[in-house]
């Protein structure tokens, strides 16, 4: 029998194969044997290893590294909002935490988590300043208004599970056991979401479900989920949960909640489209309030998902659609919109080129061939390696140095923060913002970067330490 451990907050899994272990780590290059009786000490708390069944080492590792940057995603999330940080260590986690939510199950993880309760009242992300956040980082944007946006929602839902008496549950312990799961599998955005009538901004977004936005759905969702009739009385649980909850206002006779997709970008519910040329200003503008985005998001997100689906099929629809909403708004924000009032004609565009680019993207890999019998891969990586040194030699000379020290010199971070007197939080974000700068300038072509003339020799190797 196969199967894994796999935990973020101890950075580490294992591996389990009969009565053999293995031990695998972000830092290490290779899988170390380990005696079973050792596990608890090495995760600490078992509770928050996840476990896998049926996995192989490869898919251990590969488990490890996403279930690291989820941790590694929420925990620069709490930065964000944490009054007693300062606020440069807030625009550094900032930045980092943008470079993360491109990853879907990132932004799906921290959303379970920000929904299953309320913000503290002192939290930096209450407040237009905080919600209005940097221009560059509009995914992190649209995370603080849905979680900010749905507080009202949040309370709700969570007053409701609060007053569920324990008896209901069978069992000592059985309601503490039942929210974990609940909270780690989302059933607290999703019913938060679906009684607000707002929609969640992240990349996943109840992919199982094509309309999760109501009540109704959000039950059945809920109740047909797997996951939650190992516990006892379980669907007595839900149904009871989710009858106390406070259902969206209604307007016209209908709830607010419950507006159906509409066949077209722009058409989503009965509120009145704004004027183009006001709406581009105040995003142009980053308007501190943050409703630009809001208000945008909310014109054409309905149509520009229902587009996509019906050509592309429901796999990554959340993310195609935040890609184009991104597209759009650097667009606007780089004033490449002229005429405001072809705004919805330019997504339409966009949707457009999304779907060729797929389907083109589909058929390349079709007929890619087999690069393991390519006579000239080795000549391709080796040039690969002289793009990886010209980059970093273009690199400002702090961010260099922590990439050079961490990564090909291999230095512990203990040792890179002693000398450069960071403490080991300003460390992980100026090493994801080094990390995404580098990315950032490795796509460009040869031409585009410029070589510092000044720079000490830079080894040759792959940044690829975790």
């Amino acid at each position: 029998m196969r199967a894994a451990l796999v935990s973020g907050q101890a950075r580490v899994a294992v591996f389990l194969e009969g009565s053999q272990a293995w031990c695998i780590q972000p830092q290490s290059s290779s899988p170390q044997p380990v005696s079973q009786g050792l596990l608890p000490y090495l995760f600490g708390d078992t509770a928050s290893a996840g476990y896998h069944p049926d996995a192989t080492l490869a898919k251990t590792g590969e488990a490890l590294d996403r279930a690291c940057r989820e941790e590694r995603g929420l925990s620069l999330a709490l930065i964000s909002m944490d009054p007693a940080s300062s606020e440069t260590t807030r625009e550094l986690a900032d930045d980092a935490l943008e470079e993360l939510l491109e990853h879907p199950h990132v932004s799906e993880f921290i959303e379970n988590r920000l929904f299953s309760r309320c913000l503290p009242e002192n939290a930096q992300w209450h407040g237009n300043a905080a919600v209005g956040g940097s221009k560059s980082n509009v995914r992190l944007h649209l995370l603080k208004g849905s979680v900010v946006g749905a507080q009202e929602a949040i309370g709700k839902v969570r007053s409701a599970w609060n007053a569920l008496p324990e008896e209901l549950f069978g069992e000592p312990g059985g309601k503490a056991d039942f929210e974990w799961v609940l909270e780690d599998t989302g059933a607290f955005r999703v019913l938060a979401i679906a009684i607000s009538g707002r929609t969640t901004h992240g990349h996943a977004v109840f992919a199982a479900t094509p309309n999760p936005y109501r009540k109704s759905e959000a039950q059945l969702w809920l109740l047909s989920d797997r996951r939650y009739q190992a516990f006892a009385n379980s669907q007595k649980i839900l149904v009871e949960w989710i009858k106390s909850i406070p259902s969206a206002p209604r307007v016209s006779g209908r709830s607010v909640a419950e507006d159906s997709p509409q066949d077209a970008i722009g058409e989503v519910d009965d509120r009145p489209v704004p004027s183009w040329a006001e709406l581009i200003e105040r995003i142009q503008q980053n308007d501190p309030d943050g409703d630009g985005l809001e208000e945008l998001y909310r014109i054409f997100s309905r149509g520009v998902r229902f587009y996509l689906q019906r050509q592309l099929g429901a796999q990554n629809l959340n993310d195609r659609v935040h890609d184009t909403f991104l597209v759009v708004v650097q667009a606007i924000r780089r004033g490449e919109l002229r005429e405001p009032d072809r705004l919805m004609g330019y997504a339409r565009t966009i949707v457009r080129q999304q779907m060729a680019a797929q389907i083109g993207d589909d058929v390349l890999s079709r007929r890619q061939p087999d690069a393991s019998r390519n006579p000239e891969q080795a000549a391709v990586r080796e040039e690969h390696q002289q793009i990886e040194v010209k980059v970093l030699k273009s690199l400002a000379p702090r961010d260099r140095e922590i990439l050079m020290r961490f990564y090909l010199w291999e230095q512990p971070a203990e040792q890179i923060c002693a000398e450069l007197g960071l403490t080991d939080t300003q460390f992980r974000l100026l090493r994801s913002r080094a990390r995404a700068r580098f990315g950032e300038l490795c796509k460009r072509k040869p031409s585009e970067m410029r070589e510092d003339s000044t720079t000490a020799t830079v080894p040759t190797g792959t940044i690829r330490r975790a």
